[in-house]
């Protein structure tokens, strides 16, 4: 659902991962990112977002966890995916953009 999901269904997936209730110390976001499966789920969702709002939401919401996450190993393999993106976009070698 996640690459393959119409825009609806990938921001209501994303916007549930990355809610915080009353209840809740952390985003769901956060533990998938330093799960061996989960950080692969999360790698997906920033590759396959359609909107980049929404796109701009997940990376917000992992990155404001860094200084936490840094220490992971699988979510170091999702810090270096958002830091290739930027890299990719400020030289100028980011491929079309597939936002709308």
């Amino acid at each position: 659902a996640v690459k393959e999901g119409d825009p609806n269904q990938q921001t209501d997936i994303i916007e549930e991962v990355c809610r915080v209730t009353d209840k809740q110390a952390e985003m769901e976001i956060i533990h998938l990112a330093q799960d061996i499966w989960g950080h692969k789920v999360v790698l997906a969702m920033l590759q396959g977002t359609r909107h980049k709002h929404i796109h701009n939401i997940l990376k917000a919401s992992i990155l404001c966890k860094q200084d936490e996450l840094l220490e992971n190993e699988f979510a170091a393999r999702v810090f270096k995916a958002i830091k290739t993106e930027f890299h990719n976009k400020v030289s100028g070698n980011y491929p079309n953009p597939k936002f709308h």
